[in-house]
Order: structure tokens, then sequence, then C-alpha cells
């Protein structure tokens, strides 16, 4: 996730571009953050990801 994170950053707004690597990074990173984990892991996911919002 950071290092797709990175890219993104670096690309900027291409990023979201069909075609574009840094975009596509980011997805297949988010996918496979949550792909394997069980519904309490996922939940724990969100809950540290979104402590300080």
């Amino acid at each position: 996730m950071r290092a797709a994170t990175a890219c993104v950053a670096a690309t900027g707004g291409r990023a979201v571009q069909y075609g574009n690597t840094a975009g596509r990074l980011a997805r297949e990173a988010l996918f496979h953050l949550i792909q394997a984990q069980t519904e309490q892991l996922r939940e724990a996911t969100a809950e540290v990801t979104l402590r300080g919002i």
C-alpha cells in the first residue's frame, strides 16, 4: 500500500486514467489488502485505518 500510494502521489492526477500503471498498482494493492482477510481482520484494518479521522 505504501509503495502504491507513493507511485500515485508521484504520478498525480494521471494515476486515475485508464491504463496508468500507478493506478493499476493501487487497485491491486487494495484488492490484496482485503482479499484473504477474515471479517474480523477486515474490521480491525478499517478501525486502525480510520483512527484519527
